[in-house]
């Protein structure tokens, strides 16, 4: 799909350059194409008309794809969650006709889940808040799903009621202006009332089961987000991902080319600098094109011994750093030698 767009892309974008260059062409030679016979003109206009032509249809097949490809992903987010936990919760609300039964077929298997200890638990002592506030997003738009339909519904239909009934109302004729005001209240009624017709919405009450769901989620995302502080040394080495992230960022833009960037820049966004034990930890200082930002090394007592970085995910943040050349050493040295007197290469102290 996506080599269809960008093949139909760029041949709109070279028919219309052709389009453009004839345009102006005819337009720089106008004295010497009224010498031209008639059928050889109507030739050249019937060729400008068939280049746009081919645009304007390349363009509309493009907006059938993009608006088919919307449509397909937006009903694909409205029925199904994406997540295996949350799908076992979900396949238990197919069924043919809602009682009081399968309602509370259903809050069981909710309390199954949401317990004390249970798989949602998991969730929450692995820190996975992304999974919990995607489920918590999913729950709301299936709850509120039915009330966006009826207004989208009832303002459509309004529309047009009014477009083919409004021109009457002002007809000189009085019996077709009292029909149509008598039509329009009429339908305006109906569509008010139309929401109303069945109990819960739309004869169901699965929006009132969501609610509960609900308010069991984000009881586990407050107590999850309850838990997620951060130290003030922590804080530093968010600070060098955002900067690291922002100047990698900066690079693939001015590169488009280097396919190899994005790998990266999705690595370098999963990297996790915080740590709980600082035992044996010290900051250091560097430059990422002259911002300040911190490094996490573990101490050593040979001075003569490089410096070792504090875990795997800091050598990570190093390679990636190291690879894009973002990392301003000299800038380091200079800020180094004065207290130490001892030279950097690469970041990593070395003896004389």
């Amino acid at each position: 799909m996506g080599k269809i767009q960008r093949g139909l892309r760029i041949s709109a974008i070279v028919e219309f350059f052709i389009a453009v260059v004839c345009a102006i062409i005819i337009y720089l030679n106008k004295e010497q194409i009224i010498n031209i016979q008639f059928k050889n003109i109507k030739m050249v206009a019937l060729l400008a008309i068939v280049l746009c032509l081919l645009v304007l249809i390349e363009e509309f097949v493009q907006i059938i794809f993009v608006g088919g490809k919307i449509v397909k992903k937006g009903y694909h987010n409205i029925k199904y969650c994406d997540d295996e936990l949350f799908n076992n919760i979900d396949k238990y609300t197919y069924c043919y006709k809602e009682n009081n039964l399968y309602y509370i077929n259903i809050i069981r298997i909710i309390n199954l889940y949401y317990r004390d200890g249970g798989p949602i638990d998991n969730l929450v002592k692995d820190n996975q808040i992304e999974k919990l506030l995607l489920r918590n997003d999913f729950l709301h738009k299936q709850k509120n799903l039915f009330d966006e339909i009826m207004n989208l519904f009832s303002s459509f239909a309004i529309s047009i009621i009014v477009a083919l009934l409004g021109g009457k109302v002002m007809d000189d004729n009085s019996l077709i202006t009292v029909v149509s005001v008598g039509v329009m209240v009429c339908s305006f009624f109906v569509i008010f009332y139309a929401k109303y017709v069945y109990r819960g919405q739309g004869g169901t009450c699965l929006n009132q089961i969501y609610e509960y769901e609900i308010s069991k989620l984000e009881e586990k995302i407050l107590k999850l987000q309850n838990t997620l502080e951060i130290s003030n040394e922590n804080a530093k080495y968010i600070y060098t991902q955002h900067i690291a992230l922002k100047e990698l960022i900066q690079t693939k833009n001015k590169n488009r080319k280097n396919k190899t960037i994005i790998d990266d820049i999705n690595q370098l966004s999963n990297i996790n600098l915080c740590m709980e034990n600082r035992e044996d930890i010290y900051d250091r200082k560097l430059y990422i094109n002259n911002q300040e930002v911190y490094f996490a090394y573990r101490k050593s007592k040979d001075d003569c011994k490089k410096d070792i970085l504090a875990n795997e995910e800091f050598e990570k943040l190093y390679m990636i750093l190291k690879k894009y050349n973002l990392i301003d050493f000299e800038k380091s040295l200079e800020k180094k030698i004065p207290r130490h007197n001892k030279r950097i290469k690469d970041g990593r102290k070395i003896c004389n």
